[in-house]
């Protein structure tokens, strides 16, 4: 049905709110980019986009989501959920070493 009619939609709604009122009241509200300091602002974006870009490849490879599988395969102490967990974290470290020394 409708998503509006689901109390999920308006916990979410309210949470993010709430920690975007307290932000700025605190006065701790600003609008960043993280990345490498020495790649612009659109080469940043264009990072994450194809980072975004690959996650999503690689869910619809795997017929569904990365964290999942590693969250649901260990729950139930699956062996190819270690090992998704595994290689999973392996090639994040990977590319995280390739992208510092490609971007430093």
């Amino acid at each position: 049905g409708n998503p509006l009619n689901a109390w999920i939609t308006w916990e979410v709604i309210g949470v993010a709110l709430g920690a975007l009122i307290g932000a700025i009241s605190a006065g701790r509200f600003r609008i960043s980019m993280d990345g490498p300091r020495n790649v612009s602002t659109s080469g940043r974006l264009g990072l994450a986009l194809a980072g975004g870009l690959l996650a999503g490849f690689g869910s619809r490879v795997a017929i569904g989501c990365t964290s999942g599988l590693g969250l649901s395969g260990a729950a139930v102490l699956s062996t190819a959920g270690f090992l998704f967990l595994m290689g999973f974290f392996a090639a994040g470290a990977g590319v995280g070493l390739l992208m510092r020394r490609l971007y430093q």
